[in-house]
């Protein structure tokens, strides 16, 4: 069995979501999971989360009164979809579905300064407080501007071949995987189902805000 969350990248409530959603899963399966896949590469996701202070720093910076559970939020809020995972399955196999991806350097060096224009654009313009509410309206608002699906591409078929490679060599147990809820559809040409189609039975979830 593949469990797929589908998850928004810009979603500063997402890291809080998908742990809640991995110690639901956790009690109810039978031991580990196989692995966990995760939208990213080793390698770049490494350099961005080396950005996350910097992040908490920029965001101090730009508010000033912001409460420290709003700013910490925002930091780990910032590629939480790869290594959240390691908050409650310890010693599990990570799976890169995003390995290998050519990535624009100057993206990957400016990462936590464009993210910051992201959150900025998500709170109302004449916001008074940078706190909990904030959070959650921010959550809502990343939600409400995710893209539509259109059809599948080479990515979706990419991240596919390389979960459905492992998961037949590997046919016990169970698996997770973690990436942007288009990726996670079932609408033809995504990863999900592709995935699907192979034969491998999956449980979909999409992790918007409540």
């Amino acid at each position: 069995m593949l469990y797929i969350a589908g998850i928004n990248h810009f979603d500063p409530l997402g890291r809080r979501n998908l742990v809640k959603w991995l110690k639901d899963l956790a009690r109810s399966c039978p031991g580990p999971p196989r692995l966990v896949a995760v939208e990213w590469g080793e390698k770049t996701f490494s350099e961005v989360v080396a950005q996350r202070p910097a992040l908490r720093q920029h965001a101090e910076q730009l508010w000033p009164t912001a409460t420290p559970h709003f700013l910490d939020t925002l930091m780990l809020g910032m590629g939480f979809e790869g290594d959240t995972h390691l908050e409650v399955l310890q010693g599990v196999e990570t799976l890169w579905l995003d390995e290998g991806r050519v990535v624009d350097r100057y993206d990957i060096e400016h990462y936590a300064e464009n993210r910051m224009k992201i959150y900025q654009s998500l709170l109302p313009k004449h916001s008074i407080g940078q706190d909990s509410q904030a959070v959650i309206h921010m959550s809502k608002e990343a939600w409400s501007r995710a893209e539509s699906l259109t059809h599948g591409g080479s990515r979706d078929a990419k991240f596919a071949s390389r979960l459905i490679d492992y998961l037949v060599a590997r046919e016990e147990g169970w698996a997770i995987a973690i990436v942007g809820s288009n990726h996670a559809s079932t609408a033809p040409g995504y990863m999900g189902s592709l995935v699907k189609k192979r034969g491998i039975q999956c449980a979909f979830s999409v992790l918007k805000p409540l």
